[in-house]
């Protein structure tokens, strides 16, 4: 895909699995993963899932429709597209409407990965 592909709210694909546009820049567009359950987590902006930065050279591994990511990757593709289905606890979705609402004064530790620290 070009950037002049992407529009916001679009899903799209990657070798990774299932995206969905949140922004059109210049040079880059940001996404989100499409791999929650939960889908007050593409509500947005904000989005309390993470964005990721396509590049010109990610968005040219991209596909618009999921026949043709299958088309394009086969096996591989319908793999990465069986995603882990991350289970929202009452305390996480809990944050999750928190920081939307402009509430959340520190990052919940669950929303980290294990190595990273905030306060460092």
């Amino acid at each position: 895909m070009r950037k002049a592909d992407f529009k916001i709210g679009q899903e799209f694909f990657s070798t990774t699995g299932r995206w969905i546009c949140t922004d059109v820049g210049t040079r880059v567009i940001c996404a989100i993963k499409k791999d929650m359950e939960d889908e007050s987590w593409y509500s947005g902006p904000p989005y309390p899932a993470a964005e990721t930065v396509f590049d010109e050279n990610d968005q040219e591994g991209c596909v618009a429709t999921y026949d043709q990511a299958v088309s394009q990757w086969g096996d591989e593709f319908i793999k990465a597209e069986k995603v882990r289905r991350t289970p929202i606890t009452a305390s996480l979705k809990k944050s999750a409407e928190d920081f939307k609402a402009g509430r959340l004064k520190k990052i919940p530790k669950e929303w980290l990965e294990d190595d990273e620290d905030p306060q460092k």
